[in-house]
């Protein structure tokens, strides 16, 4: 408060005029004892001047004290206030973030000092006297945009706060320019996603041969819906790398990997496959149109699987620790039968067949079928197409070798010519002998 330009109303009439009201008998001045009484009576026309001279001057002094009372109360009230305010220069000033706007040239400000300039200048953004100031509010949002560069630029920072302040950054940049800063965003997040895999990698050589804090980490890694497919292969990746030759261990991990995987996100994948498969299907509009493009069709399946759904990882690892013994414990089981590692594009040579087996025999094209076989080794595909005379054509398509065989088939052969080896059908340990016959078998399959 200014006592300055306080204003104050005298609220005595000094005028000698008449009022419209009754005249009062008499008026008091004071309080408690210190009262004083003029007499009024209204059938007396004579005063005595000594008691009148008396009575105006005990008025005149009571009026005198009572205002050097209150002259003297906003005296000190004022040095009161005074003091409680802040300097004139404080409350006017041009620029009220110009230190920020100072701190900018200091390039060995700490990360601690960055992050509360920013915060401080965030407050006053949410100042209503800003509202209407927009030279003032652009400048904030300039001020603080140098702030956050200059944040995420730092050396010698971990890589949790380098995450965390390239987030915070990109959440500043969608508030207040939205689209006009969408590829800058795009291109933090990519950054973001390999800062998580830096940290990933980190967390893993710390952790030594630990494998309960790496079951932990993959957990996490899995359960963040922020880390992409990318990071969560490379981390099932970089684990099953670890721990290569060791079976238990390894069964560990493909239980973290079962009890943290979304089976409704891998069936709306699988679902996905599929449709996408029933329209390349669609392309050939009948039997002879499907036989003659056999190949083609084979080949589009082929490239479709190893560049979409089960890109190759690296070195085959998966290939290289989910078999032999491993094979035979339920976490491997429940991995293969749910196709949990299709939602990470991790799969053997058996999950690839029997992808290709239910993308084929799920299309509802009754002139394409096929079968998954294996014979305690690399898995593969029989194809069958139909013909236009009733008979079909054979393929044999191993999708791990990338390997294309049209089967020649003789009749009284009980095997395709072309074939020697024995094998059974994933998924039916029991049917398994020499040289068997494909004929007989798809007939019992798809024809009864």
């Amino acid at each position: 408060m200014n006592v300055n330009k306080l204003q104050f109303n005298n609220s005595y009439n000094c005028e000698n005029k008449k009022s419209n009201s009754q005249t009062p008998k008499s008026l008091s001045f004071g309080v408690n004892h210190d009262i004083y009484i003029t007499s009024n009576p209204d059938n007396n026309k004579q005063n005595d001047k000594s008691k009148k001279r008396k009575r105006n001057l005990t008025i005149s002094a009571i009026l005198g004290i009572t205002a050097a009372t209150i002259i003297c109360g906003l005296y000190f009230n004022g040095k009161k206030v005074q003091k409680s305010l802040p300097k004139t220069s404080d409350i006017v000033n041009d620029n009220p973030i110009q230190k920020f706007q100072d701190a900018l040239n200091n390039p060995s400000l700490s990360q601690e000092t960055i992050k509360n300039n920013i915060v401080a200048l965030n407050n006053l953004i949410k100042e209503k006297s800003l509202e209407n100031n927009t030279d003032l509010f652009s400048n904030i949002i300039e001020c603080m945009g140098k702030h956050y560069k200059q944040l995420i630029n730092l050396k010698n920072v971990s890589i949790e706060n380098q995450i965390e302040n390239i987030e915070n950054y990109c959440k500043f940049l969608e508030t207040y320019f939205e689209e006009e800063t969408s590829n800058e965003r795009k291109e933090f997040e990519k950054n973001i996603k390999k800062l998580n895999i830096d940290l990933i990698n980190k967390k893993i050589s710390e952790s030594g041969k630990d494998i309960d804090s790496d079951t932990k980490i993959l957990e996490e890694t899995l359960k963040n819906e922020k880390n992409d497919i990318i990071c969560k292969k490379h981390t099932i990746i970089k684990l099953l790398e670890k721990y290569k030759d060791n079976g238990n261990n390894i069964d560990k991990i493909l239980e973290t990997i079962n009890n943290n995987t979304d089976n409704t996100k891998v069936e709306e994948l699988k679902n996905q496959y599929q449709n996408e498969f029933k329209k390349r299907l669609n392309n050939y509009n009948d039997i002879s149109d499907i036989n003659n493009n056999a190949y083609n069709i084979i080949e589009a399946i082929q490239y479709y699987m190893n560049n979409n759904i089960y890109p190759k990882d690296n070195d085959n690892i998966l290939q290289k620790t989910i078999v032999g013994d491993i094979e035979d414990k339920d976490s491997c089981q429940i991995f293969d039968s749910t196709y949990n590692g299709l939602l990470y594009g991790l799969g053997v040579c058996r999950h690839r067949a029997l992808l290709v087996m239910d993308l084929i025999n799920n299309s509802e094209n009754q002139n394409i079928k096929a079968i998954a076989c294996d014979n305690s080794g690399p898995a593969w595909n029989y194809l069958r197409f139909k013909k236009n005379d009733g008979t079909f054509d054979y393929y044999k398509f191993d999708i791990h070798s990338d390997e294309i065989t049209k089967l020649i088939i003789i009749k009284n052969n009980p095997s395709p010519s072309t074939s020697k080896e024995s094998f059974h059908i994933i998924g039916d340990p029991s049917n398994i002998n020499d040289k068997q016959n494909l004929e007989e078998i798809f007939q019992k399959i798809f024809d009864n």
